[in-house]
């Protein structure tokens, strides 16, 4: 990079929590996103029952460090058959639409605390109560941390033709 720089931002997610950089010393296309707010024990600080938004971390490349794949096609006779396997490993991706689904409720784990109460697991920042109970009412809101998550999968294609 140009200069004294050492980082740069070249894409963000809509959320506005997470970024694509390409930072010196990190793999090419690190993801960037928002923490929890941790005291110096690691642990999150609350502010009236909910978890602060912390530092911009290093999540991870968004590039596969492991790719492959494998494709056969048989014939006997008229019939044909193939199968084909793909596979990526070793990347992180940010999903900013499991980020919504937390944020409106609609998140399978936000089933918890529907019924009006929720209890965020941390240390609340002024008290230093270990749990806070938050008591809420028509919010379905539960705490998350980042979503990002391994990118890794593994595709399958079986092919049965004939002529």
């Amino acid at each position: 990079m140009a200069g004294d720089l050492q980082t740069l931002q070249v894409d963000g997610s809509r959320t506005q929590n997470a970024y694509v950089h390409q930072t010196v010393g990190l793999p090419f296309a690190n993801i960037k996103a928002f923490d929890y707010k941790r005291d110096a024990q690691g642990r999150v600080l609350l502010s009236n029952g909910l978890p602060q938004q912390g530092e911009l971390i290093d999540m991870g490349s968004g590039i596969h460090k492991i790719t492959g794949g494998w494709n056969n096609e048989f014939m006997l006779g008229n019939v044909n058959l193939g199968v084909l396997i793909d596979f990526k490993s070793g990347g992180k991706i940010y999903s900013a639409t499991n980020s919504y689904a937390y944020l409106f409720g609609v998140h399978q784990e936000t089933l918890p605390g529907r019924d009006g109460t929720i209890t965020a697991e941390g240390i609340d920042e002024i008290t230093g109560e270990v749990k806070y109970r938050l008591r809420i009412r028509n919010l379905a809101y539960q705490p998350h941390l980042p979503q990002h998550h391994d990118a890794a999968h593994c595709q399958r294609q079986r092919l049965l033709g004939g002529r």
